[in-house]
C-alpha cells in the first residue's frame, strides 16, 4: 500500500483535558506555561492550524533529546498534550511529558 506524499487536510476535535484533582494538571488557559527539556528522543505530530481556528494534524516527527517544549494545551485525545518547540506546535503523548524534567527542577538541581 503507498501513501500519498502530502497528508490529507483532516480537522481536529480537541477533545483532552488533563485533570489531577479537579484542576488542569499541565495546562491551565492565563496560567504560566510548564517548560520541560526532554529526557529522550520522542515522537511528536505536527500541529497546524488553517487560520480559521481549526487544527489539523501534520506529519509525525521526533523531538530530539534535551529539547525544550512547553505545555500550552490540550491534545487531540485523552493520551496526548499540546507543546510549543522553537516556534512550532505538536502533539505528544502525556507519559513522554511525564517522563520529562521541568525546568524549574532542572534549574534548582544545577544551583543547588
Amino acid at each position: 500500500m503507498r501513501f500519498p506524499l502530502t497528508a490529507p487536510t483532516i480537522p481536529v476535535k480537541i477533545v483532552s483535558s488533563v485533570y489531577k484533582d479537579s484542576v488542569p494538571s499541565l495546562f491551565y488557559p492565563g496560567s504560566p506555561k510548564k517548560t520541560y527539556i526532554l529526557p529522550r528522543n520522542i515522537a511528536a505530530i505536527q500541529a497546524i492550524s488553517d487560520g480559521q481556528g481549526h487544527t489539523r494534524m501534520g506529519t509525525i516527527l521526533q523531538l530530539p533529546e534535551g529539547t525544550q517544549v512547553d505545555v500550552c494545551g490540550d491534545g487531540f485525545n485523552d493520551r496526548t498534550v499540546k507543546v510549543s518547540c522553537q516556534s512550532g506546535f505538536y502533539f505528544i503523548f502525556l507519559e513522554d511529558v511525564e517522563a520529562a524534567v521541568p525546568v524549574s527542577a532542572r534549574t534548582q538541581a544545577a544551583a543547588g
